[in-house]
């Protein structure tokens, strides 16, 4: 969001600074869910919870503050805008949800079920 604010590019910029802010948030997370060199779940699970709280201030605030075009942007980005993505990438995203739906290898086990158990039911 930052990006849209500042104005960089937005096919790339947006893309980018989000992963560089995700990388960030997870470093705030983990710092304030440590002590020394001892985490417990419930610390880390609490330091996500007050991190995505004030994220989420900040970005009411971004709404607030903003107007016009950057607003719509920060709105339709927030809600999953495809506006920027051109065939090559729809095929890429495509191809990667379609080995991921038939093989069981190649997915994430999610709570001791795979992907072909979970669509199944």
């Amino acid at each position: 969001m930052i990006s849209i604010v500042l104005g960089i590019q937005y096919t790339v910029g947006t893309p980018l600074a989000s992963f560089i802010g995700a990388l960030i948030t997870i470093m705030v997370v983990y710092f304030l869910g440590t002590h020394g060199h001892q985490s417990s779940t419930h610390t880390l699970l609490l330091a996500g919870i007050i991190t995505s709280s004030f994220l989420s201030a900040i970005i009411i605030f971004l709404q607030t503050y903003l107007s016009g075009r950057q607003l719509q942007q920060i709105t339709f980005w927030l809600l999953g805008d495809f506006s920027s993505i051109d065939v090559p990438h729809l095929r890429l995203i495509f191809a990667a949800i379609l080995v991921c739906s038939e093989t069981d290898t190649t997915c994430p086990k999610v709570a001791g079920a795979s992907a072909r158990t979970i669509r199944s039911t």
